[in-house]
């Protein structure tokens, strides 16, 4: 038997130091907020959100038990939850921005309840409701912004004037990708994986002959199953642990060592290195190795800041994240592609210098606005989105809409400086193919960033809408 109880009055509030529309984010995601809460435990339908009481011994009478229905306005200020089971609550939420944090207020309604169940009730629903605020304060303020708060984002229009274009070599090399990582251990049977990072070797350099762009999907291959070793694993929280992972690869590129590694990644990484040294120009060969030895020193500086939660600076984390992407080992192969090497006069020239930061960057930058929800689920802080975010205070959204902006205004700095590069009276040979190539690389990126299976997730299957 129920009775109309029509309880209001009950308010509680809480000041989180973050913007609006990241709160409302998170709270009409529902389950986040709710499992974090003591004594409750949630599971997920298609359409519902089923809380009951985490049914530990001596635990007091349900305060919830049946669905959750949510029902938000367009504009993130109010929101209205409502209970439905033994009891029926509605919780009226309001989001109200302060000068330097946002108030949120929860205005509960009673609208039914047993008879045996209204004995404390009050007291029961202040206790949630406090835990409540409390977890989705912490969600709302820890420094790697929780997933659920990426699920309303939408990704703006970059800025990339250049075509994309795919190597006709694609099939064949994807398939030759996938029986070396099989041959070398890498992997027991066909991966979707090796498919997709071939596709973008062949994106990023449409102009390689099948010799040089089989060396580039196998690189791509490894780099990205590298990646995958440390990004969401304990591994990648232990600089420590990632400088010792890589002694044997870098101990791996000394002549008299190559036979001496047995392990499937340091045999593919090897062999890759071989074949470079047989493709390459000496010069290009020598930078191609430095690169992977700042490439592995940018890894345990991201490293170290998974370990102490730490956000870098922009102006710290643009440089690292230029090398922990490994954006100077595609450019490298850029110009093998391209059947050129740049001289080590140019190469190391103040423009040079110049026109490969701002590529690097329209890289690497690009893959942090379409990588940000899967990274948000490995609670990941090297991303550029979560550093402008925790910099200007702003929204979620608000950030990736400058993160968007920031890699439209490097491509815009690197047509600059090709221009410069090209109207110059000394403009060696190879200039103008490593600057097409760098070109290639940008808009290819872009091109299989937004289309790849490896940034979409099972609750968020796209996140360029």
């Amino acid at each position: 038997m129920t009775i109309d109880n029509h309880m209001r009055g009950l308010e509680e509030s809480i000041s989180i130091d973050a913007a609006p529309a990241d709160i409302f984010a998170v709270l009409t995601a529902v389950e986040p907020v709710l499992a974090e809460s003591s004594g409750l435990t949630v599971s997920t339908g298609v359409e519902d959100v089923t809380v009951t009481d985490a049914g530990t011994e001596n635990a007091s009478l349900r305060v919830f038990e049946g669905k959750v229905h949510v029902t938000d306005s367009e504009e993130p200020t109010s929101l209205t939850m409502t209970f439905e089971g033994d009891i029926q609550v509605d919780v009226e939420w309001t989001i109200q921005s302060r000068e330097n944090s946002t108030l949120v207020t929860a205005m509960v309604t009673v609208s039914q309840v047993s008879i045996d169940r209204q004995e404390g009730i009050e007291a029961q629903l202040t206790a949630v409701l406090d835990d409540v605020l409390m977890s989705l304060q912490t969600l709302c303020e820890q420094p790697s912004p929780p997933a659920s708060m990426a699920a309303r984002i939408e990704i703006p229009e970059i800025y990339c004037p250049f075509s994309d274009e795919i190597n006709p070599h694609a099939e064949e090399v994807r398939a030759q990708s996938q029986e070396w990582a099989q041959e070398l251990g890498m992997i027991d049977e066909p991966s979707q994986r090796i498919d997709t990072v071939s596709r973008l070797g062949c994106q990023l350099h449409p102009q390689a002959s099948l010799e040089s762009m089989q060396l580039c999907s196998d690189w791509y291959s490894w780099v990205f199953a590298h990646d995958d070793d440390l990004d969401p694993t304990e591994l990648g929280t232990n600089p420590e642990a990632v400088e010792s992972f890589h002694e044997p690869l870098l101990a791996g590129l000394i002549e008299d060592s190559r036979g001496s590694f047995p392990e499937p990644r340091v045999k593919g990484f090897i062999d890759i290195f071989q074949r470079a040294s047989n493709q390459m120009p000496q010069e290009l060969y020598t930078r191609f190795v430095e690169h992977h030895r700042d490439y592995f020193a940018g890894l345990r500086g991201e490293a170290h800041n998974r370990a102490t939660n730490h956000i870098p600076d922009y102006h710290v984390f643009l440089p690292n994240r230029r090398r922990a992407a490994g954006v100077y080992p595609l450019l490298d192969l850029g110009e093998l592609s391209s059947d050129i090497c740049v001289s080590e006069e140019s190469y190391h020239s103040e423009i040079v210098i110049a026109l490969c930061i701002a590529g690097g960057n329209a890289i690497a930058l690009t893959n942090d606005v379409y990588s940000l929800h899967k990274e948000l689920a490995d609670g990941e802080v090297n991303n550029l989105a979560v550093v402008i975010r925790n910099e200007q205070g702003c929204s979620l959204q608000e950030a990736v809409n400058k993160a968007c902006q920031l890699v439209g205004t490097e491509i815009r700095r690197f047509e600059t400086l090709s221009q410069h590069i090209t109207g110059a009276s000394d403009t060696t040979e190879a200039l103008p193919a490593y600057i097409t190539a760098i070109e290639l690389s940008i808009s290819g990126h872009l091109a299989w960033s937004k289309e790849t299976a490896r940034y979409k997730t099972a609750d968020h299957p796209s996140l360029d809408r």
